[in-house]
């Protein structure tokens, strides 16, 4: 059972961490450490997943954090059959994290560790097999386009055993994309800056030149090597000793370390290897295709479940006889037919068929529907239903998205059901039935599937029902789904829910879409139903901040929503994102009308627009992560009305100012008025009595509504002594401010 995590530790297993459930520790390296995890958000239900947690030292180094975000945004991207998928990436207070696809079973060191104490090599057939699945999955990677439709450059830069893995039913999947490079990203791709593991470089690599697909390849060729003599390349107890041998490589042939292998083999291997780019495979396809070309001379019919019976033969004493369920009874069985990927041109649309309604007897819909009772998502429930629409049979997508839509509901995601009655108001416009089922909707979190099914009516009795069914049993509420918050629909009740789900409309945008830009007007917010959002803004000194990684259920937007000022930060979407743009017009409406929104719902969405304030704060911007949390925690909101003296000039008080919302005076009145400054929002006041004790030398009127984040002197002094830089700032901010204010006084205020 999990338990809560105490105040100020990381957790660890059995505690929870965000939305996850720490089960067990899997791994811990130099840099991170990875758990399996429960989550139960992702698609509606709950999932094992890995979850990658960088180490605390690390969280506050910039250039490790930003390589760790480089790889989630490129990862979360990348939907490949070979390619370990990235579900999630965030940052939970100081801590960043990935959320992964949990793949059970073991990476190609451990196997060839295994194989090496039996003192045997893996057999040619599995290598192949190993190795074409894995540049499977780099061919998509380099061949993957942006938004622009311009390829996006992906080069691994890390393919080696530890990123292969194998699963006990035979799947392969490439993982770590940790330090790769895309025509898009700029860290770490500087000339002469070495990364990865020597021992699996290419030469232009590993001499710090500019690298391409066929890096990979080069990459791919040691692994290859390796796995079929049992025996290290490049190896040395001396890293530098080992760049050296990588940078001017002399290869044997794998002939003389397996008496197996072919000259055709040696051939093809040596080809991977060649020091000379353009003498090499000059893609992972084209060295895919002769693996397998290979492969089916050696071994017709070779498949997944041969490599779940190789896998059975290494690993059941490990984990025991039951994770090899899909394992093939003999080693090599004859051949067997490959499935090929569905396309457009083999669906059948409604038209051409005679079923009746209900039939789920269509190529597309069936694979659909096995996805989804393979692997429970909601959102393959939702891709289902699209289908449907698309082949003009709205009644039968209608019944899909009810049942997703309660399914979200009862695991407590209140924003994915509303925007599942969106769509069905789309398809059948809005009427009182529809208001009324929204209305039950609120009340479905924790609630169980019986509940659900009285809810639902009648599904039908037709392939499409009983499919629908299964769906429903599948899984009951989430442990947590009544305390799940989502932003604006939970602060709701059910008539309020209901109307409001009336009114919103969906926006969906491609990947790569700025959906805000920082610097740029702005009068709404947004609310995610589906995809992934990075917020990021420039901080005072130009610097790049990450501000949040935002998914299903999230919101944005809100700094230029609550103070009407330009944006102060950039959203961009990561993947296909489905959303709602409240516009401050409806929103003044919806408090007009929804009493229960105002004061919680605004408290909320503020506390993030003061963080959002101080990461761009000259002063406190360039914090590290950890004191800008800290310093968040001292801050006391003051509201002032216009015309409030907020400090007078010769009183004794200590409290240091920032501006978050509106602008203030400075002024003196020691020789009649004399105006000196005008500071608006993100500036600052109030520091030279904070830091010296002195009374104050000005006054500070607001000129508006303004609201004011105080920090006592006492805070700010405690911020200063680990914090020299800010100090710093705030000192040379006292020299110019006494200058400024000695040269109006000398002046009689004829400065203006």
């Amino acid at each position: 059972m999990a338990t809560a995590l105490s105040q100020g530790a990381l957790p660890q297993v059995g505690e929870t961490y965000g939305k996850y459930t720490l089960l067990e520790r899997l791994a811990t390296g130099g840099m991170a450490e990875v758990f399996r995890a429960m989550s139960t958000s992702i698609g509606g239900f709950q999932k094992e997943v890995a979850l990658k947690r960088i180490l605390p030292h690390l969280s506050t180094d910039a250039e490790f954090v930003s390589l760790f975000i480089d790889e989630a945004k490129l990862t979360v991207s990348l939907n490949h059959g070979n390619i370990v998928q990235v579900f999630d990436f965030g940052r939970i207070e100081s801590n960043y994290y990935l959320a992964m696809e949990l793949v059970d079973g073991k990476d190609m060191t451990q196997i060839l560790i295994k194989q090496s104490k039996r003192r045997m090599t893996v057999p040619l057939e599995v290598a192949f097999f190993i190795m074409a699945e894995t540049l499977r999955g780099l061919e998509y990677a380099h061949q993957r386009r942006g938004p622009d439709d311009q390829p996006l450059g992906i080069v691994h830069r890390d393919v080696s055993p530890h990123n292969i893995l194998v699963s006990y039913d035979g799947e392969v999947k490439i993982t770590d994309f940790g330090i790769a490079k895309a025509r898009n990203k700029v860290s770490l791709t500087r000339p002469g800056v070495v990364l990865g593991k020597f021992a699996y470089m290419s030469p232009e690599q590993a001499r710090g030149h500019e690298v391409d697909p066929r890096s990979d390849v080069y990459s791919a060729g040691i692994t290859l090597y390796e796995t079929l003599t049992g025996r290290r390349l490049f190896y040395s107890e001396d890293p530098a000793q080992i760049l050296s041998k990588v940078r001017n490589p002399r290869v044997p042939a794998p002939s003389r370390y397996n008496e197996q292998i072919q000259p055709g083999i040696d051939k093809l291997v040596m080809k991977a290897l060649s020091v000379d780019r353009e003498s090499r495979f000059q893609s992972c396809r084209e060295l895919a295709n002769a693996l397998e070309t290979e492969l089916h001379r050696l071994a017709p019919g070779f498949n997944d479940s041969h490599l779940a019976h190789f896998m059975k033969g290494l690993f059941e004493d490990e984990v025991g006889p039951r994770k090899f369920a899909m394992a093939a009874t003999r080693p090599i069985e004859k051949a067997t037919e490959r499935i090929v990927p569905l396309t457009p041109s083999m669906i059948v649309h409604r038209d051409a068929i005679d079923g009746q309604d209900g039939a789920l007897d269509d190529p597309l819909l069936m694979a659909l529907r096995e996805k989804a009772l393979a692997d429970p998502n909601l959102w393959t429930l939702v891709e289902l239903g699209e289908l449907l629409e698309r082949m003009k049979r709205p009644q039968e997508a209608e019944r899909v998205y009810r049942v997703a839509g309660m399914k979200f509901a009862q695991n407590g995601h209140l924003v994915q059901a509303v925007a599942l009655y969106v769509r069905i108001r789309e398809l059948k416009g809005w009427n009182a039935r529809l208001a009324l089922e929204v209305e039950g909707v609120r009340s479905l979190p924790g609630q169980n599937n019986e509940v659900l099914l009285e809810r639902l009516g009648e599904l039908a009795n037709d392939e499409l029902g009983d499919f629908l069914r299964q769906i429903v049993a599948l899984q009951g509420p989430a442990a947590g789904s009544k305390l799940v918050v989502s932003p604006l629909f939970s602060e709701l009740d059910s008539a309020e829910f209901a109307n409001l789900a009336g009114m919103l409309e969906l926006r969906r945008v491609p990947p790569g879409t700025r959906i805000i830009k920082e610097g740029d007007p702005g009068e709404f917010l947004c609310i995610v139903a589906r995809g992934r959002v990075l917020v990021y803004c420039k901080n005072y000194h130009g610097q790049k901040v990450y501000l949040s990684s935002l998914a299903d259920g999230d919101c944005f937007g809100e700094f230029s929503f609550f103070t009407g000022e330009p944006r102060a930060a950039t959203a961009e979407a990561l993947e296909e994102v489905l959303y709602f743009e409240i516009k401050q017009r409806d929103f003044d409406l919806v408090l007009d009308r929804f009493p229960n929104l105002t004061n919680g719902l605004l408290r909320f969405y503020k506390g993030r627009v003061v963080s959002t304030l101080l990461a761009k704060s000259e002063v406190f911007g360039g914090l590290r992560t950890k004191d800008r949390l800290w310093l968040l925690e001292q801050l006391e909101l003051v509201h002032v009305n216009a015309g409030d003296v907020v400090l007078r000039e010769g009183e004794q008080s200590d409290g240091f100012y920032l501006i978050k919302s509106g602008e203030v005076e400075v002024y003196s009145e020691r020789r009649g008025y004399l105006f000196i400054n005008k500071l608006r929002s993100g500036e600052f006041f109030g520091e030279l009595a904070a830091l010296t004790g002195q009374p104050r030398n000005a006054s500070v009127r607001a000129l508006g509504p303004c609201e004011l984040l105080r920090l006592s002197g006492k805070a700010l002094q405690e911020l200063l002594q680990t914090t020299p830089e800010v100090r710093e700032i705030i000192d040379n901010h006292i020299i110019l401010r006494e200058a400024e204010l000695a040269r109006r006084l000398t002046a009689g205020g004829q400065l203006i």
